[in-house]
């Protein structure tokens, strides 16, 4: 505010959509100084720009989403490895890279929009977003019947509609709500648990059969075997 400025060269970024990826705080700090500020300006940079800028902060899986248009950076960045999981082995929830989770991201067409109908209805879900997310993006990219696992995720499981006794969706949704409430542990295995639950659920549901009740394999769910998905 006292008009001490440093010319240093930094230049202010814009990409090539004419967004602004480098240089917020610098010109917040001019508009709150009222005072005129000459600098240097760079226009046309890729949308990728932004990860390789700004050194000194530390660019998330998050930040990466966002700068690239996805509205749940968060949330997607939680999913994609569960997906992977799911559809490409490798073990649950692997760890990855930033840029991991943002190629993969694009390569799972459509997941964007799952994640955000999971957002929307996030009040109504009966376990965690991420765990759901997968689940039903995993299904329904191995589906023979889109429309089939659109029904039970969305019009069953979540908006509970036309459920009676021996409902997959109803008895899947009691057992996840029954985790909730037992406050078991957030680890790995119990998310994959949630992960393999509502597949299960998923399969009766796909084989016409009646479920009134869930209950998790003797032994436990087989977290560290190939995942197979309902057709």
């Amino acid at each position: 505010s006292e008009g001490r400025w440093l010319y240093t060269a930094d230049p202010i970024r814009f990409d090539e959509d004419g967004k602004l990826i480098d240089g917020q705080h610098r010109l917040m700090a001019v508009v709150k100084s009222g005072q005129p500020v000459e600098m240097h300006v760079v226009r046309g940079l890729s949308r990728n720009a932004q990860d390789a800028v700004d050194t000194g902060a530390i660019r998330t899986a998050t930040d990466a989403l966002k700068v690239r248009g996805f509205k749940r950076g968060a949330q997607l960045a939680a999913t994609v490895p569960i997906v992977n999981w799911l559809l490409k082995g490798g073990g649950f929830a692997a760890s990855y890279s930033r840029d991991e989770i943002v190629y993969w991201t694009g390569v799972h067409d459509g997941l964007d929009d799952i994640v955000e109908l999971a957002y929307k209805d996030r009040n109504l879900l009966p376990c965690q977003l991420a765990a759901y997310a997968a689940a039903y993006y995993a299904s329904r990219q191995e589906a023979a019947d889109p429309a089939a696992t659109d029904e039970f995720f969305v019009e069953q499981l979540v908006n509970t509609i036309g459920l009676s006794s021996g409902a997959p969706a109803l008895a899947t949704r009691k057992y996840l709500l029954g985790l909730r409430e037992d406050k078991r542990p957030n680890n790995k295995s119990s998310k994959a648990g949630t992960v393999l639950a509502l597949l299960d659920g998923y399969r009766h549901f796909r084989l016409g059969k009646s479920m009134y009740s869930l209950r998790p394999p003797r032994g436990g769910w087989p977290v560290n075997e190939k995942v197979d998905i309902p057709r």
